[in-house]
């Protein structure tokens, strides 16, 4: 997938009736911060999530979402100029999926 760009949007594949899991690694400049705004996850309690970690391989785990978020929510790294976001579909139901957009913080 191409790399997202900074206030852009991203959605996972099939949005959306997304049952494709997918990454997305968000890297901004040295000595910057990466933030997400959640605009809409819909996703199927306890058996779909949005996983947003700080850093390459997911050592620093910001959040772990599942069921839904339809008002905007935000999460920024702290240390780290990566962030990784894991969508983990369970591969059943209709209607789910994501919306984020990536911002640079200096």
């Amino acid at each position: 997938m191409d790399a997202p760009k900074a206030g852009g949007d991203i959605f996972p594949p099939g949005f959306p009736d997304s049952d494709t899991s997918c990454s997305y690694l968000l890297v901004v400049g040295a000595n910057k911060l990466v933030e997400l705004e959640v605009i809409t996850l819909v996703a199927e309690n306890n058996l779909d999530f949005l996983e947003i970690d700080e850093g390459p391989v997911g050592t620093n785990l910001l959040a772990n979402l599942t069921g839904s978020i339809l008002s905007s929510t935000k999460f920024t790294t702290v240390k780290s100029n990566v962030m990784r976001v894991n969508w983990k579909p369970s591969g059943t139901g209709s209607g789910r999926g994501f919306r984020v957009r990536i911002y640079i913080i200096n």
